[in-house]
């Protein structure tokens, strides 16, 4: 079994010595820019037609209007459209995650025929796909709510105690309160993704298979090898700290220009033209950083990808070998 090192090495060799990067970064805006406009057009379609009104609750929520009488018309509007919605966003990400991850597949093999073909494959089986990004948000949503309740019992064992923590050694057990609660929280929460971690690899690697046999052949594959995995994810955090500076720079700066400017309004600030200036490079360094986050963000989220990718083929190899 390769180590983290090496899978991350020949991930990295693949995505620029065979200059895959290029390919999954271009097959993921085409895809988006593509679904983003499915969306609109229905989204337009429906809202013309006036059976659905798709806007009717981000119309409420953004003009922050007092809710309406709620007539059948109206809760027929609602949930139809959010029905509707719901549907297409299960279709459209269905066919994101499994032509990304066919794409990925074929990074992994090297193999760039067709590939911008294979990056749209999905939309030959989208009720499939809407099917299996239906269950797995079942599942992930079950997982949520049974998270919740051992976290909000130890969260709520010190605040029952001490409903108003005043002194330093108070605040300091309800911070280590919260914590553990987060933490038990999210222990829970991403033990579902671990267990599907691989379901659209295994639906790309086999397209004719029901929802229901991925999500098994996916339990079944993950079954002893998530902690690997899950260590394999670890070794990636220098890459994922180097997207997470610009953001932290990001704020700095935005932090240090909204103190520039009140001190500016309150007559601290003597010299405009030098706070103009400071102004100006402030906001130069916060779409520097913008876009060094966007880079790294495309580099991490593909990277991350093809080593997964790599690791989940010998994962597959092991399990072979031992049946």
């Amino acid at each position: 079994m390769q180590t983290n090192l090496q899978i991350r090495n020949e991930a990295w060799r693949l995505l620029w010595e065979r200059k895959w990067f290029w390919k999954l970064l271009g097959a993921t805006i085409l895809l988006s820019v593509c679904t983003q406009a499915i969306v609109t057009v229905v989204n337009g379609i429906v809202y013309r037609l006036g059976v659905f009104n798709i806007t009717a609750m981000q119309n409420l929520m953004e003009k922050r209007m007092p809710l309406p009488e709620f007539t059948p018309r109206l809760i027929w509007e609602l949930s139809s459209s959010t029905a509707l919605m719901l549907f297409f966003c299960f279709i459209l990400g269905g066919i994101s995650a499994y032509g990304n991850s066919r794409l990925q597949l074929r990074a992994v093999e090297d193999n760039s025929e067709s590939w911008m073909k294979t990056a749209f494959s999905g939309f030959r089986i989208p009720l499939e796909l809407a099917w299996l990004s239906f269950r797995f948000s079942v599942v992930i949503i079950f997982w949520m709510f049974l998270a919740c309740v051992p976290a909000i019992a130890v969260g709520s064992i010190f605040f029952a105690a001490v409903p108003s923590p005043q002194t330093p050694v108070e605040l300091a057990l309800a911070v280590a309160d919260v914590t553990l609660a987060a933490s038990i929280f999210i222990a829970i929460y991403c033990i579902p993704f671990y267990k599907y971690r691989y379901l659209f690899r295994i639906k790309a690697d086999h397209p004719d298979w029901s929802a229901g046999e991925c999500m098994r052949h996916c339990r079944e594959l993950v079954y002893g090898s998530k902690w690997r995995i899950f260590k394999h994810d670890c070794s990636y955090w220098r890459i994922l700290l180097g997207a997470l500076l610009p953001l932290l720079a990001v704020m700095s700066v935005a932090l240090l220009l909204a103190a520039t400017a009140g001190g500016a309004r309150e007559g601290a600030v003597t010299h405009s033209a030098a706070a103009a200036v400071g102004m100006v490079f402030g906001v130069l360094a916060i779409i520097a950083a913008y876009l060094c986050m966007l880079v790294f963000g495309a580099i991490s989220v593909h990277y991350i990808g093809v080593g997964q990718t790599i690791l989940y083929r010998e994962i597959s190899r092991n399990k072979e070998d031992q049946q």
